[in-house]
């Protein structure tokens, strides 16, 4: 008689046998998906998660370190070339409330510039490989945004698509010298440390303190520690790096992402 398939499982360096009853299938989570979060939080792996005691992120004023970033040096001038249909891009489909836009953006299979740029030198340039929409900043530190914008990633205040590159307003009086781009949100540096956000919020991504669908212009992140120095973006999650050398991570934890060794979401505040 043929023996019954079984599969190792290890845990808290012990082994266990456990019975193989069908192909594991993964869950497909997209933050897309209507998510309910109390339901998530109160679901028993196979591992109860303690609590992690972990305290909010607040640091005195009088011992913060006062810090100036500086710009890249690199000079230059934007040229894009591949998909433009911004809506289509990473889709089956156009949505339906996109419609409208279905055929509009063509591929480019040659370097183009932007007319809107001819005078605009170009320090960085920043997207995602999740990400349908872009960012340059110049050499002043003003970022620009362009693509789709169906959770405000662009950070204009509406979620209008944008074909070509445009400042974002509410960033002007800002110095950006680094950014990051998830798959609907947005995070910019500014040289004094401070952090902004912009687009889908709904697995708290931004780190605003908040849950909400989107945010469609700046806001500072919900965060009162030292002076931060480096942004990065996963697709529904976001990390920041503080001048001591300090790792802090918000958003979607599905599969341990944000390394804080359990599955709770925590989208209310910023811990370490």
């Amino acid at each position: 008689m043929p023996r019954k398939k079984v599969t190792d499982v290890s845990g808290n360096g012990g082994m266990k046998r456990k019975r193989a009853t069908g192909k594991r299938k993964d869950r497909d989570f997209s933050s897309d998906d209507e998510f309910d979060f109390e339901q998530e939080n109160n679901k028993k792996p196979g591992k109860p998660a303690a609590k992690s005691g972990l305290q909010p992120v607040t640091v005195a004023d009088d011992v913060k370190e006062k810090i100036k970033l500086e710009l890249p040096k690199v000079r230059g001038q934007l040229l894009i070339f591949g998909a433009t249909n911004w809506d289509l891009i990473g889709r089956k489909e156009v949505p339906k409330q996109q419609a409208a836009f279905r055929n509009l953006g063509q591929n480019l299979w040659g370097p183009h510039r932007y007319g809107c740029l001819n005078d605009v030198q170009v320090s960085c340039v920043v997207s995602g490989p999740c990400a349908a929409h872009s960012l340059i900043m110049t050499t002043e530190g003003k970022l620009w945004s362009w693509g789709r914008n169906d959770k405000g990633q662009l950070g204009h205040g509406d979620t209008k698509r944008l074909e070509a590159p445009k400042l974002i307003e509410g960033l002007a009086d800002q110095v950006i010298v680094s950014a990051a781009c998830g798959r609907n949100h947005t995070m910019a540096l500014t040289e004094d440390g401070t952090v902004y956000s912009f687009g889908e919020n709904k697995l708290g991504q931004l780190g605003q303190g908040s849950q909400t669908d989107a945010v469609l212009s700046p806001a500072p992140i919900s965060y009162n520690g030292q002076p931060l120095v480096k942004v990065a973006c996963g697709a529904e999650f976001s990390m920041v790096v503080d001048c001591k050398g300090n790792l802090y991570s918000f958003g979607c934890p599905e599969y341990g992402q944000l390394g804080k060794n359990h599955h709770i979401y925590q989208h209310l505040q910023l811990y370490v």
